[in-house]
């Protein structure tokens, strides 16, 4: 087994600028249609960025991957991710996301089937 960790930190304010300047096109590139129609706030869309940020790190996934992973939350409020298209067995992950201030972080770990 292997253990593959990544951790993602953004600027909330510096997110709002991409936000602003991509607009639907940046939305439509970075989130998938189940994870704008739970939130649209900002500081919650930079915590599921950050989160994707933190996956594609830790599963060494490629520049621009982010609608093969989509965040969603269990029930008692635990985000959790699901991965599209990577090609090894994840027999586990965990993810935290953390908002402070003016900040949204986030850390991803999988446990992967070895090769």
């Amino acid at each position: 087994m292997r253990v593959k960790i990544g951790c993602d930190l953004v600027d909330v304010k510096n997110f709002k600028k991409s936000l602003d300047r991509g607009g639907r096109r940046f939305l439509a590139r970075c989130f998938t249609p189940r994870e704008l129609a739970s939130s649209r706030r900002t500081e919650t869309l930079a915590g599921i960025f950050a989160a994707k940020e933190a996956i594609l790190k830790a599963l060494e996934l490629g520049p621009g991957a982010w609608l093969n992973i989509e965040i969603q939350k269990e029930p008692n409020g635990r985000p959790t991710a699901r991965v599209l298209g990577f090609s090894k067995k994840i027999l586990d992950r965990d993810l935290s996301i953390s908002h402070d201030g003016a900040y949204s972080m986030a850390v991803a770990a999988f446990l992967l089937e070895k090769e």
